[in-house]
Order: C-alpha cells, then sequence, then structure tokens
C-alpha cells in the first residue's frame, strides 16, 4: 500500500473552511519499491519500506472485535489505538457534535477513578494520551512505556465501559467542547452567521456538496440521556478494532481477552453515508470572512474519486505533480506566493484535488489563470514515462523515513484499516510500482474532465486602505471641528 496516511489539509487552510477539522484525513503518504529508469535502462528495484511493513498479527475475538499486534525491536515503548467507527458525518447537521462529546466524556471519570485522578495516573506512567474525532471514525491514543501496556489496556477498556454519565460530567465536557470550537457563542453573532455573514468560500464550497453544515457546531442541546444511548448503540465490538504496536508483553492478549473481549457482542448500527453533492456554482467568494489583509487566497478544485478507488495511488502522484508545477510556476517563476501547494480529500463520501495560492488581491487573476493553465495542460498533454518516474521515486524517498516510530506505525495502520485484508494490509509498493503513463493520463481524464470550481478569498479592505480611511475620517471629522469652531467664533 502506499501506506496512505490521510491529511484534511484543506490548501485554503482550516480559518479558510471556517471549520474544526482535527485531521480529517488524508492524502496518501508512500513507503514503495519501485524499478527506477535511468536513461533507456532498467536499474535494479529499491525497497523503501522496513521488512514486514505489511504484515500484522490480527486476532478475532469472539465478540467481534479485531485485535491487530505488531511487534517490533528496539524501543521499550508501545503505542495503543482504539478506533470506533463512527463519526461526524453520520450525524445530521444538528447533532454532528454527538461523536465529538462522547469522545470527550469517555475522559470525564469512570466508578473507580475521577477525571483528575485518570489524569493523575496515566501521568505516573509517563505516557501521552489523546483522542480525535473525525468525520467517519473516532480515535483514542495511548503512547507509553511498554512495562506499563497491560494497564493501559485495562483502563482503556474501563473507559469504553464504565465512564460514569452524570450531570456535572455532561455539562463540564459541554463547555469544554465549546471552547475547543472557538466559536462565538452571542446571540448576534449567532444571527450574524445565519444570515451567512462571515462564511468563507472554501465553507460554502462545501456547505453546497453538503460536507460541512452551514450552521455552527454546538453540543448545546445534546443531554446526558442521548450520550449514554449512543454510547451503547456504537461503542460495541464488532465496531472497533485494537491495534497495538511496539514492545509487545507475552501477556497483552491475555489482558484484552480478559478486558475487551467481555464485552457483549452487539450488531453494528451505523448509518450509511451518502456521496457528497456536486457543487452548484462554478465560482466561490467569502462574505465577509476576510475584513482586513494584504493578501487572498486563490485555489482552484476538482472532484475526484473516493477512498476506495481503483486509482487511488495514481490520484496521489497527481496530487504531487500538481503541488511541484504550482511552486515551479506561481512561486520561482512569477515571484506572487509564498505558500502555493495543493490539498486532497479522499473518504468514502469522495473526494477532490485542491491548487491554491496566497496572493495579494492584485494578483488574484493571474494566480488563477496559472492555476487552470495547469489543470488545462494536464488533459491535453498528460504526464510523461519519465516525469512519472520521478514523481514515485520522490515519494518514496519522502515517505521512506515516515514509519520509523510505533508511534507513525499505529498512526498509519490506523488509517489505513479500509486496506486491511486479512492480517495483512494492501502492498503499496507493488501498487504504486506498477503504475502506467497509461493509467495515469486515463486517470487524468476521469478525475480531471469535469468542473474546475474557482475558491477566492479576498479581504474587503487591505491594511493600508483602512488606514488611509480611518485618516481620511479623522481628518473630515477635524476639519468639521474647526469650521465649527470658526461660525461659533464668529458670533
Amino acid at each position: 500500500m502506499a501506506l496512505l496516511s490521510f491529511k484534511f489539509q484543506t490548501g485554503l487552510t482550516a480559518r479558510a473552511f471556517g471549520c474544526r477539522c482535527l485531521t480529517r484525513l488524508l492524502v496518501v503518504a508512500l513507503s514503495v519499491s519501485m524499478s527506477w529508469l535511468g536513461g533507456a535502462n532498467a536499474v535494479q528495484a529499491e525497497r523503501y519500506s522496513r521488512d514486514g511493513l505489511y504484515q500484522v498479527d490480527r486476532i478475532d475475538l469472539a465478540n467481534g472485535l479485531k485485535v491487530l499486534l505488531k511487534p517490533t525491536d528496539g524501543a521499550h515503548n508501545v503505542s495503543i489505538r482504539l478506533v470506533v467507527g463512527i463519526g461526524m458525518d453520520h450525524y445530521s447537521c444538528e447533532d454532528r457534535e454527538l461523536p465529538h462529546l462522547l469522545e470527550h466524556m469517555m475522559f470525564s471519570g469512570t466508578s473507580q477513578y475521577s477525571e483528575t485522578e485518570l489524569e493523575d495516573l496515566v501521568s505516573s506512567w509517563g505516557a501521552s494520551w489523546n483522542a480525535y474525532t473525525d468525520t467517519e471514525q473516532t480515535e483514542y491514543h495511548f503512547d507509553l512505556y511498554s512495562g506499563y501496556q497491560n494497564e493501559a489496556v485495562s483502563l482503556l477498556y474501563q473507559m469504553m465501559t464504565d465512564t460514569r454519565f452524570t450531570e456535572d460530567r455532561v455539562a463540564n465536557s459541554r463547555d469544554v467542547v465549546h471552547r475547543e470550537s472557538g466559536h462565538d457563542d452571542s446571540a448576534v453573532y449567532n444571527w450574524l452567521f445565519e444570515m451567512g455573514l462571515f462564511h468563507s468560500a472554501a465553507s460554502k464550497f462545501m456547505y453546497d456538496m453538503e460536507a460541512l453544515c452551514p450552521v455552527l457546531d454546538t453540543a448545546n442541546h445534546l443531554d446526558r440521556q442521548r450520550l449514554v444511548d449512543e454510547r451503547d448503540k456504537h461503542y460495541v465490538p464488532a465496531n472497533m478494532t485494537l491495534i497495538v504496536v511496539g514492545d509487545i508483553d507475552n501477556d497483552l492478549l491475555t489482558t484484552i481477552e480478559q478486558t475487551f473481549g467481555q464485552m457483549i457482542a452487539k450488531p453494528v448500527q451505523v448509518p450509511p453515508l451518502t456521496p457528497y453533492l456536486t457543487p452548484a456554482r462554478a465560482k466561490y467568494d467569502g462574505t465577509l470572512s476576510s475584513l482586513f489583509g494584504s493578501e487572498s487566497e486563490v485555489g482552484v478544485v476538482y472532484l475526484t474519486e473516493n477512498l476506495y478507488s481503483p486509482d487511488l495511488y495514481a490520484l496521489t502522484i497527481l496530487d504531487r505533480y500538481v503541488d511541484n508545477e504550482l511552486y515551479a510556476r506561481l512561486r520561482t517563476r512569477e515571484g506572487i506566493t509564498y505558500t502555493p501547494g495543493t490539498s486532497s480529500l479522499k473518504d468514502s463520501r469522495g473526494g477532490w484535488l485542491w491548487g491554491y495560492a496566497d496572493v495579494s488581491p492584485d494578483d488574484e487573476n493571474l494566480a488563477l489563470e496559472i492555476i487552470e493553465q495547469i489543470f488545462a495542460e494536464l488533459k491535453v498533454q498528460g504526464i510523461d514515462q519519465e516525469t512519472l518516474q520521478s514523481l514515485i521515486r520522490t515519494d518514496l524517498l519522502e515517505y521512506s523515513i515516515s514509519y520509523e516510530t510505533n508511534s507513525s506505525l499505529a498512526d498509519l495502520y490506523t488509517a489505513s484499516l479500509f486496506e486491511l485484508q486479512g492480517d495483512r494490509f494492501l502492498d503499496m509498493e507493488a501498487a504504486t510500482e506498477s503504475l502506467t503513463v497509461e493509467q495515469m493520463n486515463e486517470v487524468i481524464q476521469r478525475n480531471l474532465g469535469g468542473t474546475g470550481y474557482r475558491i477566492v478569498e479576498s479581504p474587503l479592505m487591505s491594511f493600508g486602505a483602512f488606514i488611509t480611511s480611518i485618516v481620511a475620517l479623522l481628518l473630515v471629522a477635524a476639519l468639521a471641528l474647526w469650521r465649527w469652531w470658526l461660525r461659533r467664533r464668529s458670533r
């Protein structure tokens, strides 16, 4: 597998999207072997990934829980990941914060430990722990010294099954989620937002796709009983995967069976997700989302195939090609941007390829023309053999050092669960090595043949214009005051 580490990095930034994106998923990061062509002669294939990278020990417990163990040598630590197959996209816009609030509740305390005692206990192990709610799953992370791995698994089990949902804890977690979202809670701001103000261009694009809700996320209406019901419905063994990577203890599997293995088997009731919609407009502009500033953010977006596409790795190479061209033309040749680049989203609902740049307002049209020209040339000329091999090689070299720690390996397996086949992940090295020019150009035609959507985020006024306006107003006020003083004196 081209070891896909998914990132949701919007290109126009999370601020421009107007949303809290955790890390959503996802462009593909690779660790691959390939045959490198030097001139007309093929040179010996190279392996970039560590031995056995794709192989794991898989144990399916009787209650449906999947356990993936990956023993490694060297460091005396382990990384534990519990993945629950429920995320924000499984809920309506009104209830979108529910899985996020549920995630926070899992840290609020059990019958044995208060929230403070939980924190003190984990700190005494020298461990780091966290959790993330994504669009399609929720993850719980532990990274710690291997001597405490059995205790960590036992504690994680307690959190999933014995968290006490008291009214006080729910209220406290709700406040924390609200603070994390960063929303202004004033009635005036909420009214203005509902009237369409402060929406970025990228947010409007995502509203039309139904990838983002056109309302402010809130957990204020979510009560204790609703949280308990959702926990009991979705935090079930068959909807969970436990991943442990590192210096694994011989007794760990026994601990897992004595804890998670005791959970009652229940059917998975996760609702299906619907594909993204086709945006309605060819161009999107922000509405007072950037009042003052000295630069704009512009981009062109093409909708692409989803996470399960057989052309996923070809799309990754395409992303790198566009990224390289944007840098070469917009920064190196024209010198009109500092951080041009690409952003890709791939999930089960769909995907996109986004070329973007930060420019001065005067250079918006030039930047958009160049970005569109890159895509247009791709559709006409495609990618040649030499360019393709160079792109693949660059990816392999770059990502050969991406998965060197137990934590990074655990994150890799977490992000690649959709590619798990039995006890082995898909071999991306072979998949990427087999990419051909013909296949790449077919993928280009299929994914770039539709509409390219313009995304333009312009400041209402530059800082210079704002200061000039203030000075002008002060001068007018001073002149009016002076004339009033003269009239008064002449009486």
